[in-house]
């Protein structure tokens, strides 16, 4: 089973976010139609991105809400540190225009409470 390649902190993470915001998240939708397809775990032999990717080990994942925009997830892992639901986060994209939601488990650790924030220029 795929799943059994994923680290189980980042689907128990990624489950209780989606029960603490109560809106509808999106990861892959290329079954219905769109153009996402590896926005979880990545193959080996996927060559768009790092080589060594967090997603090639199970530890990453990428999300869109319905709702809520980057801009206010960030804010809220960043400000909210005290929420159960982000304790396994140490690693979180901000780039410019970014429109999506990255959060990682890697072997990090956290810098004043918070995790890095990469990306940023």
């Amino acid at each position: 089973m795929i799943l059994s390649r994923m680290s189980g902190n980042i689907l128990w993470t990624i489950d209780t976010i989606r029960e603490l915001y109560g809106e509808k998240m999106y990861v892959n939708n290329y079954a219905f139609g769109g153009a996402n397809k590896y926005r979880g775990l990545r193959p080996w032999s996927y060559d768009d991105g790092s080589s060594i990717s967090p997603h090639k080990c199970g530890i990453a994942i990428d999300f869109n809400f319905a709702q809520t925009t980057h801009a206010q997830f960030l804010n809220d892992v960043l400000t909210k540190r005290d929420q159960p639901e982000f304790q396994f986060i140490t690693g979180i994209e901000d780039f410019p225009g970014i429109d999506w939601n990255h959060i990682d488990n890697r072997n990090w650790p956290l810098v004043n409470g918070k995790p890095l924030v990469f990306g940023k220029t």
